[in-house]
């Protein structure tokens, strides 16, 4: 399996501790390009030496899903801070190389996005349409 990974994109919330830093150190270890977010930045940071160290793992990014809004303009101030986020840990040494990527916008928001620095979009719902199967 580790051969079919390699180069793909996993996108991991709560990759600071737990599960999801266990995920993140996992699949980068398995040459996959992991896209990290969570709430704490302190935590993120954890994660980049974390990666560090490791040597295999290949963080390339943060991600982020703001709260649900019907106004798009109400994900700035969310976009904005994760770029700020960004900034200050390439500020704190960080490699350049593991935060290339800025994955936030969705189909509704992604020009808002894209205005606060996005590299990444998910536009799913824009090209396939909504989905009729959701369950609350």
């Amino acid at each position: 399996m580790e051969g079919r990974l390699g180069g793909r994109v996993a996108v991991i919330t709560g990759a600071g501790s737990g599960m999801g830093k266990a995920f993140a150190l996992r699949w980068g270890a398995m040459r996959m390009n992991v896209v990290i977010g969570d709430i704490q930045e302190d935590a993120l940071a954890a994660i980049f030496d974390a990666a560090r160290a490791a040597r295999a793992t290949e963080v390339v990014g943060l991600m982020l899903l703001p709260p649900a809004a019907d106004d798009p303009n109400a994900a700035r101030p969310y976009f904005r801070a994760l770029r700020e986020v960004r900034d200050r840990l390439l500020a704190r040494g960080v490699d350049p190389s593991r935060l290339r990527e800025l994955s936030m916008g969705m189909s509704h928001d992604f020009e808002v996005a894209v205005e606060e620095g996005s590299t990444m979009v998910r536009v799913g719902t824009a090209i396939f349409g909504g989905r009729s199967d959701v369950r609350p």
